[in-house]
């Protein structure tokens, strides 16, 4: 303890010795001229830094007056038009000036110390700053200290409910959010965020405008009297362009009837399935039986689909006999985006067998071994995705069923 104790207390005694030094050089030289000083104290540096960004971090720091006293200096010299340079080097590389002036520095603490007294003024006293009330255990209040920076300790500060400032919450948009929060999943719903250099800004910043309703479209150009393209007229209608129906944000999502559009929604209906189907592969139940209506055969196969239509024999019995003059009509309505069919071990070994005997990308029902059994009670799940704004998700919910 005494070891770390005196190491300590010598590594405060060497950067109190830097600054004071820093501060000595700026105070010594009177010249007109531009100002180089050269340092090995990377603390230094980076502490003058901080101050000069964030004075109020530094209120409490034993140094205080010191840095206080060394930003005075910089912005007297700066207010004269006189540029001030502080640049590092090496330490400890036998550099003779380097050596000579680290020396200098441990005798000035024994012989020199900043005096504050007299017409020194704050160099930041004209600033305005936040401050928190601090509470005794009477509710009285004790002090307000002022906030270390004004990013977590300023949130950490504002009580929750004055979070909204004074935005609008008596709008269609902040109404919907407020019920939708509630029952969302927080960690999927913002992972997009979290995909660091996979998701392009401008794709973020889309998607955000779409969940607050800012995504740019031509109705807002008609309600608001502006010109739908940067330089063109203004909008007359509130039309889409490309299939003349009415425009808006959800319309450009998933509603809009040109081919290329409609092209569109289904390529990134398939793209999230498929990433669904690769989740489900990792997980709990990548041991089901997987049918799903989603892309081409070929990249099923490969995410280890089975099937693209439910085997005749999934179906119950009782279903398949209100269809007996046409069961393959039946099956081809029935197309769920992704089913997952909970298999006995036998079964899957089945499976495994004709998959392995097969060049087909997924499975066609005729191969499956009849000793699968129709009819027979098993576990069933079913994944149904769909684009819906989101808040509205109960709504679609509920069309689902």
């Amino acid at each position: 303890m005494e070891g770390k104790m005196s190491q300590s207390a010598n590594s405060i005694k060497q950067g109190r010795a830097e600054l004071i030094a820093l501060l000595r050089a700026l105070c010594h030289w009177q010249g007109q001229h531009d100002l180089v000083i050269a340092t090995d104290s990377a603390f230094a540096m980076q502490s003058i830094n901080e101050h000069l960004q964030n004075p109020e971090a530094h209120k409490y720091n034993k140094h205080k007056n010191l840095f206080q006293a060394i930003i005075k200096q910089l912005l007297t010299r700066a207010q004269r038009q006189q540029h001030t340079s502080i640049v590092k080097v090496k330490s400890h590389i036998q550099i003779r000036g380097n050596e000579i002036a680290d020396a200098l520095a441990v005798e000035a603490t024994k012989e020199w110390d900043v005096d504050m007294s007299g017409e020194y003024t704050e160099p930041f006293g004209d600033m305005v700053w936040v401050t928190k009330p601090v509470y005794d255990a009477n509710g009285e209040v004790n002090g307000t200290p002022y906030l270390s920076n004004l990013g977590p300790a300023l949130k950490t500060a504002i009580h929750r409910n004055k979070h909204l400032g004074q935005s609008n919450q008596d709008t269609i948009y902040f109404r919907a959010w407020r019920d939708t929060a509630q029952h969302m999943f927080a960690d999927i719903s913002n992972g997009y965020w979290e995909e660091e250099g996979k998701v392009p800004d401008a794709m973020l910043r889309n998607t955000n405008k779409a969940k607050t309703g800012q995504l740019w479209h031509k109705g807002k150009a008609y309600l608001w009297k502006m010109p739908y393209m940067r330089g063109g007229p203004v909008a007359t209608d509130n039309l889409c362009p490309l299939c003349s129906q009415p425009d808006s944000g959800s319309h450009i999502l998933g509603g809009c009837a040109h081919p290329e559009m409609k092209k569109m929604v289904i390529y990134r209906h398939d793209e999230a399935h498929k990433i669904i189907i690769n989740a489900i592969n990792k997980g709990r139940k990548g041991s089901c039986l997987i049918i799903a209506d989603v892309g081409t055969a070929a990249t099923l196969g490969n995410l280890g689909v089975h099937h693209k239509r439910i085997p005749k024999w999934v179906l119950p019995n009782n279903m398949l006999a209100l269809h007996t003059a046409y069961p393959n009509e039946l099956r081809t309505k029935l197309r769920p985006d992704i089913m997952m069919v909970e298999l006995q071990e036998h079964e899957r070994l089945i499976y495994q067998r004709a998959a392995s005997s097969t060049t087909h990308s997924v499975l066609p029902s005729s191969i499956i071994d009849p000793r699968l059994g129709s009819g027979r009670q098993r576990k069933i799940w079913i994944v149904e995705g769909g684009y819906c704004a989101d808040t509205r998700y109960a709504e679609n919910n509920m069309k689902s069923w």
